[in-house]
């Protein structure tokens, strides 16, 4: 198989200076994700990665065998709290891993937040929870396609009713609860 030559990535002269030191980012420009010539490179890049993939002739069988190690699931560390327990599982085909709370540690699991319910194509994620210390709550955060950059939700434990409040761009928050409210680290909105 003739495996065909990688598209030309055009280097810029492209230079900051960050405390003293000059750094130099040749590949800047594709940071710029929608620009003309970032899709154009990275339809190229795909284009070439499909030409190589398509004619293995494994690949069906490589497709299926990964299908089967992935199906295995999920399980996340247990957090025990206040007589609760919470965790994240995913099982079989299911696209997204499911936040779970035990109401008992010899209770069984109930689904307290589902990111597969949200979105069938399996898009939309849960990034990071944290119950409260009472366990009436947990503050949790849901991105989509990928991107990391959550939004930060509450869900009340005992009947799984969504608090009204989004705080957007929570991206690897931290949450700390105190009180009847809690202090949560955020990413400044685009363009600001």
């Amino acid at each position: 198989m003739r495996v065909p030559s990688p598209p030309l990535t055009p280097r810029e002269e492209v230079a900051d200076v960050w405390h003293g030191e000059r750094v130099i980012d040749p590949y800047r420009w594709l940071e710029l994700t929608e620009s003309e010539p970032t899709r154009a490179w990275t339809d190229a890049q795909n284009a070439r990665t499909r030409a190589v993939l398509d004619a293995l002739p494994q690949r069906r069988h490589f497709a299926s065998r990964l299908r089967d190690l992935l199906a295995v699931g999920l399980l996340t560390t247990p957090r025990p709290i206040n007589g609760h327990v919470f965790h994240t599982r995913r099982v079989g085909s299911q696209r997204q891993a499911v936040l779970y709370v035990r109401d008992a540690v010899d209770a069984v699991d109930r689904a307290l937040v589902d990111p597969n319910a949200f979105n069938a194509a399996g898009l939309v994620t849960i990034d990071w929870y944290f119950p409260s210390p009472d366990a009436r709550y947990v503050a949790y955060g849901l991105s989509r396609g990928g991107d990391e950059m959550s939004t930060l939700r509450v869900i009340e434990v005992a009947t799984g009713r969504e608090l009204p409040e989004r705080i957007p761009h929570t991206q690897r928050s931290t949450v700390a609860w105190a009180g009847d409210g809690f202090y949560y680290s955020a990413n400044p909105a685009p363009g600001t």
